[in-house]
């Protein structure tokens, strides 16, 4: 979250050149070592290429968002992602509520509010966030729906064994040549990147190789290596870490006790709401949330 917002707000880099970028050093790295191992009709499968193109609106969403408003405000948003995955869930298979979800979901969005209203001047709601932040508020609210849409699919894969490595570098491929064809469309100025100082090249590379390969596969390994409860219990560590690396690099922090106790909330009711899952619905749920791109 924060190098993507850090890249276009203070270094003023365009976001699909920096998207386009950014996966194709990934794509660099890791084709020579995936490509091989991937079996020609997988290519061809529908499912794959519906899943990529979810990825692809998401991850623009996504990235738009950290453009208009805080890096942990979205981050707070994507947290939000293991109920929108249960409810379509619900929806679509009818399969039954896990256990204290409503009640969860009703003690995220009293935390959320409490983090975003709760102001240091004014009344408790005194919002802290622009008409700007307000629209990058709603492009993180339909990314963060496209991670559940997303997850559908992903069982639909696994249902005809669609390998992870044809997954990974289909997304990351596609996203290399959908994000520069859309960068040169709209006429975004490339410039910038031949001119960036060392701190936005180490944010740029950390964003390239640290989070579009080391994090996507290594969350998969985690999850495999580790087990889902352990996993699930440092899930809501995301946004002690989108907070404090807003307050680090972009100066951007909370200040009063009321957006503070809606931080512990939010981190305290998503723990203790995946810590109580069945295993089952952890691997599920988990697995679609740390294995997706972007």
């Amino acid at each position: 979250m924060v190098p993507l917002r850090y890249l276009q707000t203070a270094v003023g880099l365009p976001s699909f050149a920096l998207l386009a970028v950014s996966d194709t050093i990934a794509f660099s790295i890791m084709a020579w070592r995936m490509i091989p191992k991937i079996k020609k009709h997988f290519w061809r499968s529908k499912t794959l290429w519906l899943m990529v193109a979810t990825v692809i609106v998401r991850t623009i969403l996504q990235t738009l968002a950290l453009r208009m408003t805080k890096a942990y405000i979205v981050q707070l948003i994507n947290l939000l992602a293991p109920f929108f995955v249960v409810l379509l869930n619900r929806i679509f298979t009818s399969s039954p509520l896990p256990k204290f979800t409503l009640s969860a979901i009703s003690l995220s969005v009293i935390g959320g509010v409490l983090m975003l209203y709760g102001g240091s001047q004014g009344p408790l709601i005194q919002p802290v966030f622009s008409s700007g932040d307000g629209i990058g508020i709603l492009l993180a609210f339909l990314g963060t729906f496209g991670i559940a849409a997303y997850m559908m699919i992903v069982k639909r894969g696994q249902q005809i064994g669609l390998p992870y490595e044809v997954v990974y570098i289909s997304q990351i491929g596609a996203m290399m040549i959908v994000m520069s064809l859309l960068s040169f469309g709209f006429g975004e100025n490339w410039t910038g990147f031949g001119q960036l100082r060392w701190p936005a090249v180490m944010a740029l590379l950390f964003n390239a190789i640290g989070v579009e390969v080391g994090c996507k596969l290594g969350n998969i390994t985690v999850i495999r290596k580790l087990g889902a409860p352990l996993v699930s219990s440092m899930l809501a560590v995301r946004l002690v870490a989108a907070l404090f690396f807003s307050w680090f690099i972009l100066g951007e922090q909370l200040t009063t006790i009321f957006q503070w106790s809606g931080v512990v909330l939010v981190i305290v009711t998503i723990t203790a709401y995946l810590t109580n899952l069945s295993q089952n619905e952890l691997k599920a749920v988990l697995s679609d949330l740390n294995s997706r791109p972007g």
